[in-house]
Formats: C-alpha cells, sequence, structure tokens
C-alpha cells in the first residue's frame, strides 16, 4: 500500500492480514498504524510533498528489491504519483486500483462531477468555477450569501515535482474568499459553492465495469470538517439515490471502490458535494456491515475472483474513539463541560450496545492504540518544546556592519505573500548594490498576495501585483548569504532547516507581527514598520 494512514489505510491492511496476506506500507510521513500488528513492515521514503521524483526512485528500488504481489494506492495524493508514474511503477508490479484518465476525471474533478450529477438528476450545490484571476476579477462576489464553500477541484496535484495536497475552505466573508482564491487559483481551479447546512452522508460501494457490485451507506453522526469520528451503515436505497448513482457508474465506467459524498439538508434532500475514487476514512464500517470492501477488492481485482453480490448491509456503529476525544476535548477548552461529560456519559453505554464498534480497540490492536496516544503526546511535546525554544530565542536584529561583503539577502517569512515579498520589493527599489529574494516556508508555490497587502503596498508606493509566492524548498540555502526574518518562529525555522546561526539576523529589535488575515490597517501598520527598518539599514 502507497500513502498509508491511520483510517483508511489501516483498514485495508487489517482486514487484508486477517484474510492471510502479508501487509506491508510505504508512508509519506509517519504515522502510529506502522505500529500496527497487522503489518508487516513499513517504509518511509521521503514526503512527496518536497520531490515527487526522488520518492518514485526510491519507491521503485524497493520494488525491484522485494517481491510484492499487487500495489494499492491509499490516497488522493497517491493514485496522483501512481497515474503520472504509471509506466515505471507498473513495470515492477501490479497497481490495483486505477481507472482511465477520462473515468478518473470524476474523482479529480469535482466540476466535472457535479455536471455528471446534474445530468442524472442529483441536485448539487449553487456555485461557479473560478479557473483563474480573470474569473475572479469579473465575479460579482456581493451576490454570494456566506459562509460559502471555496473547494479546490482536485484533493492532490503533482506540479513543479511537488505532490501538493488541497483542502476545502470554509469563508466567511469576500476577504477570507477572495485571498483564498488568490492563495489558490494558479495551482488548481476553485469552485466557490453555496455552504449547504445538515448532516453528511456517504454512499460507498465496489463495481466492476461500471456494474455496481455491492453497496451501502454511512451517516455521519459525529463530524468535523467533513471528517467522521462516528458513523452508521444503512442500506443502499436509503434517501433515494441509489437508482441515479447507478447510472453514473455505469457511464463513467467505473472500477474499484468509491464513495459519492452527500450533504443532506433539513428537507431530508440530498445534495451531491463530491466523488471519492478510493479506500475512505469509513471503510472498516463496511467490514462491520457484513460488506468487506477491502477483502472483496481484493478477491475482484487481484485474485479475478468472482465475488458475492448485493449483500445487505447489518445496522452497525464505528468510532474512532481517539480522534473523537481529540475533537470533544476542545469544547473542555471552551468550557463546554456540560457537552463533554454528556459525551462522556454515552461513550460509556455505548461500550455495552448491540453492533457498537470502535475501530482503535487497545483489546484487538494494543501496539497500534498505544502508538497513536504516544504520537499525540509526542505532539504536545513538540508543540511546547517549540514554543519554548521560540520565546528563549536571542533577537539578533540586523546592522549596517552585519552587511559587509555580502551579495545576496534573502528576505523570509511564514507564506511568503505579506511581509518578506513587501520587504523584497522596497529594498530592491531603495538599494541595487544587493541581490535581493524573498521565500517563504509553504510547499505551495504561485500564491498571490492577499487583497489588503497590495492595498496596503500601494499605498506606500510599492506593487505586489506580480508576486507569486516561492517555498524555501525550492533552492539551495548555500546560495544566499544572509536570511532576514521578522520573527522568532521563522528563525527557528531557519535554524531548523540548517541555515547556520551566522546566516540569520531579524530586520528589527522586536519581532514584526504577520499581518495575515487582519484589517488594512493591520497590514500598513507591518509595512510602516518594515518601510522603516529597511529605510535604516539600505538607506
Amino acid at each position: 500500500m502507497v500513502g498509508f494512514t491511520n483510517k483508511a489505510g489501516l483498514a485495508v491492511a487489517r482486514n487484508l492480514s486477517k484474510s492471510g496476506c502479508i501487509a506491508e506500507v510505504v508512508l509519506f510521513s509517519d504515522v502510529a498504524a506502522r505500529h500496527s500488528k497487522y503489518v508487516s513492515k513499513s517504509y518511509l521514503l521521503g514526503d512527496p510533498a518536497y520531490n515527487v521524483d526522488l520518492f518514485v526512485i526510491r519507491l521503485s528500488e524497493l520494488l525491484r528489491n522485494c517481491f510484492f504481489d499487487a500495489l494499492i494506492p491509499i490516497t488522493d495524493g497517491a493514485l496522483e504519483i501512481c497515474r503520472n508514474y504509471k509506466e515505471t511503477i507498473s513495470s515492477l508490479v501490479k497497481i490495483v486500483g486505477l481507472n482511465p484518465d477520462t473515468t478518473y476525471l470524476y474523482s479529480k474533478d469535482k466540476s466535472a462531477l457535479l455536471d455528471i450529477g446534474i445530468k442524472n438528476g442529483l441536485v448539487i450545490p449553487k456555485g461557479i468555477l473560478i479557473r483563474n484571476i480573470e474569473d475572479l476579477n469579473n465575479c460579482n462576489l456581493d451576490a454570494f450569501e456566506f459562509p460559502v464553500i471555496a473547494k479546490p477541484v482536485s484533493s492532490a496535484l503533482i506540479i513543479n515535482n511537488k505532490l501538493v495536497c488541497f483542502s476545502v475552505h470554509i469563508c466567511r466573508n469576500i476577504n477570507e474568499l477572495t485571498d483564498f482564491v488568490r492563495e489558490t487559483v494558479n495551482c488548481v481551479p476553485i469552485l466557490i459553492q453555496e455552504y449547504i447546512e445538515g448532516y453528511g452522508i456517504g454512499y460507498n460501494f465496489i463495481s466492476r465495469d461500471g456494474v455496481i457490485l455491492n453497496a451501502y451507506i454511512h451517516r455521519r453522526l459525529i463530524e468535523n470538517k467533513g471528517v467522521s469520528t462516528l458513523r452508521e451503515s444503512l442500506p443502499s436505497t436509503t434517501y433515494n439515490i441509489e437508482n441515479r448513482i447507478i447510472k453514473i457508474v455505469k457511464e463513467i465506467n467505473w472500477n474499484g471502490v468509491g464513495m459519492f459524498e452527500f450533504k443532506i439538508k433539513s428537507n431530508n434532500e440530498p445534495v451531491l458535494m463530491e466523488f471519492n475514487g478510493r479506500f475512505f476514512g469509513s471503510t472498516e464500517l463496511s467490514v462491520r456491515a457484513g460488506i468487506n470492501l477491502p477483502l472483496l477488492f481484493f478477491d475482484s481485482f487481484v485474485l479475478d475472483k468472482t465475488i458475492e453480490r448485493n449483500t445487505f448491509p447489518r445496522n452497525v456503529t464505528v468510532r474512532f474513539l481517539h480522534d473523537e476525544f481529540m475533537l470533544k476535548a476542545q469544547g473542555l477548552f471552551k468550557l463546554r463541560i456540560k457537552d463533554f461529560i454528556s459525551w462522556l456519559a454515552d461513550l460509556l453505554f455505548s461500550v455495552f450496545r448491540k453492533n457498537h464498534y470502535f475501530e482503535d480497540s487497545i483489546t484487538e490492536d494494543p501496539k497500534f492504540c498505544i502508538a497513536l496516544w504516544l504520537y499525540e503526546i509526542k505532539r504536545w511535546f513538540r508543540v511546547f518544546y517549540t514554543s519554548l525554544r521560540t520565546k528563549l530565542l536571542k533577537i539578533t536584529p540586523l546592522t549596517k556592519h552585519s552587511l559587509q561583503n555580502l551579495k545576496k539577502v534573502c528576505f523570509v517569512c511564514y507564506g511568503n505573500i505579506c511581509r518578506s515579498p513587501f520587504a523584497y520589493e522596497y529594498a530592491r527599489n531603495l538599494n541595487n548594490n544587493y541581490i535581493f529574494d524573498s521565500l517563504g516556508f509553504i510547499e505551495m508555490e504561485n500564491r498571490m498576495s492577499p487583497a489588503f497587502a497590495l492595498l496596503a503596498a500601494k499605498k506606500l508606493n510599492v506593487d505586489l501585483s506580480n508576486h507569486l509566492s516561492k517555498s524555501i524548498y525550492s533552492i539551495d540555502i548555500n546560495e544566499a548569504d544572509l536570511f532576514i526574518t521578522m520573527d522568532k518562529k521563522i528563525c527557528l525555522k531557519l535554524r531548523l532547516q540548517g541555515v547556520p546561526k551566522s546566516k540569520i539576523r531579524f530586520l528589527s529589535n522586536m519581532e514584526i507581527k504577520d499581518p495575515y488575515g487582519g484589517t488594512l490597517d493591520d497590514y500598513l501598520k507591518t509595512y510602516n514598520n518594515i518601510k522603516a527598518e529597511i529605510d535604516r539599514i539600505f538607506g
């Protein structure tokens, strides 16, 4: 398996292992599920978010040195890698779960799915597709009723040898919407959709040659940002959507597992949101409901067996306790003590309920459950340790003496769309004795500056309209003579990136606040501070 995860990935590994398979997994990043007793061996080959070619080279080496019957991509990112490097990877192992580009389009491009959904009589959200910045400028944003959903049409793409993942954003006003589109649209088109109140469901299925063999529906009982921690299984005929989905699956000729995601409005009307053409987070629910999707998938597409069809699902509930606890515990910090106690009581009673299961059951998989909580403790410790190190960092301000015998100077902030590009533009217009540059720590590049940043910079005669963000991961850090930062967090990130302490300076003798997400006045205040410091040093 490639792109192994704590939920979908582990559910597949668990159930294939129970059937006698040996499950070895390739990780993009370290996850607790690799410690599961159902995982025979795990490989951490490097994060393709930084270098896809290098990841594929390492994967190919692994496939040459070890024999595998099949390779199953788990995430959208893993599917993108397997699709883009199909010739290389398929020469070494059978890739299971890939569809032709014309079919996969409906999983990759959410706008294409909505078009075929309308054609087949499904209700979709009201919205508009923004393909570029001109579309945004020509769009009447005042016509939208906020909040709205800003949804990249693809969840993962390979851009400039990096695997870039995108997520849905709820925008509360025009400024948030404008800035999100400006930051994202150069990489992927954006669907702006009405916000649908209601709960989420998924029509989950396995099909072959466009014919659905087995299906069931899961209803999200507790969810956060589209991800459920508690869900129940329902018959596929619930909500009166099955016949239309059968037509869509036949039309696109889908092979493999998939999930059509819907929001159910207060009037019980289902609204089509998207289609996921891979294993999903609620995969374990299928197993408990009697439709073992991982095993059916393996039997059909690896062993080429004829599988049992039209199995009626049992009504069960499955919860992922760790994620649910972390979600509910957030309420304690907001003094929602009664809500937490009520949830805790329901949790205790659920232990004795019939047909109620835990994905992260310590009795079934103790190594995974212990690792899951240890990883959480380590995460908390890293946050605390990083915060402590940041506070203890000494500010070493930039002086004219610091610039002696230096040529290339690089301004660095977190996203490279607010502070560092303004500093870069202002400094290079003021002083041509140095080669200036600006960088950020967000891997996704070509992001435009926020609207307020443009306005504030314009008031100070600086033009940011042509700025596109660059990532520090795209350069050789040895090429710059000096890195200038504005806050302690970025200073620490530079140190962790391997930049010597001697090559890092603060622009000021105090931190300059990041104005991102603030008002126009916040941007003006920040830019005036940066301007004053650059005048002092480079003027």
